[in-house]
């Protein structure tokens, strides 16, 4: 594990107990949609690879009653909020810790574009499913930024903090075209894209949150000396109190892809 990764771990490590309280949620409906494009009904062995704090769990238990379902996150820390019903394995996507030809489907949800090497993991992922077995993912696509999350990035830069730009795996999966060629590359047969419209409404004081917990934008002002994180969120606080309930709207492009391993 590079030392990228390590420190990424160690964030969500760290955040699990804001992630499942202020972000898990806002991921269902998306998951949801994904699962209902896999065979589960038929599947005995399945693999929430990624599965963070087990918001998938539940969802594939209905889906998959017949089924071993397994959860798989390089976080501990996330892990552990993960219902204990479910086997949970702490393992890193790109060297995991299963036999060949496992699985009847592999699940990847809002995960591959915090693999710093994506093609790698899909190479995993079709190596412990079966002959014919699916993988789902869910990835991030086009994002455009709501007027509250403009007014946040400019305060955070009138202070002299650079907003992070460590996306380099992101931008490897953020479109269908690159999606399908990634797949394509790691040897899966018939991929397909599906925009999926997503949101996320939260109130001033939610959006707040959110972007001092949670994401790169937050660790780095975790850094800041008390008082200059103070006077970055009266200002902010400020600004935006002024903006419609609209305004705080994330409205983003989620992509959805299935494939079938060879």
């Amino acid at each position: 594990m590079d030392s990228a990764a390590r420190e990424l771990t160690a964030y969500y490590t760290a955040a699990a107990e804001a992630y499942e309280k202020r972000w898990a949620d806002a991921l269902r409906p998306a998951t949801s949609q994904l699962l209902d494009r896999l065979p589960l009904g038929s599947a005995r062995h399945v693999l929430d690879l990624g599965a963070g704090v087990g918001t998938a769990l539940p969802m594939l238990r209905e889906r998959a009653p017949d089924a071993l379902v397994i959860a798989a996150d390089r976080s501990e820390g996330m892990l552990r909020r993960a219902d204990p019903a479910f086997p949970r394995v702490v393992a890193d996507a790109t060297q995991l810790p299963f036999p060949d030809r496992r699985f009847d489907v592999v699940v990847l949800a809002f995960v591959l574009f915090h693999v710093p090497q994506p093609a790698t993991a899909l190479d995993e992922a079709r190596r412990v499913l079966r002959t014919g077995g699916l993988v789902g993912i869910t990835t991030w696509g086009r994002d455009p930024a709501s007027p509250a999350r403009q007014i946040w990035a400019d305060e955070v830069t009138r202070l002299g903090v650079p907003l992070s730009s460590s996306t380099a795996p992101h931008t490897l999966v953020d479109t269908p075209p690159k999606l399908l060629a990634i797949l394509r590359d790691a040897g899966f047969r018939t991929p397909t894209t599906e925009i999926l419209p997503w949101s996320h409404r939260p109130d001033m004081e939610e959006f707040l949150a959110n972007a001092t917990e949670l994401g790169a934008a937050a660790r780095q002002i975790a850094q800041l000396e008390s008082t200059t994180r103070a006077r970055l969120l009266d200002r902010a606080r400020t600004r935006l109190a002024d903006l419609p309930a609209d305004a705080f709207t994330a409205r983003a492009e989620v992509i959805a892809a299935t494939a079938v391993a060879s």
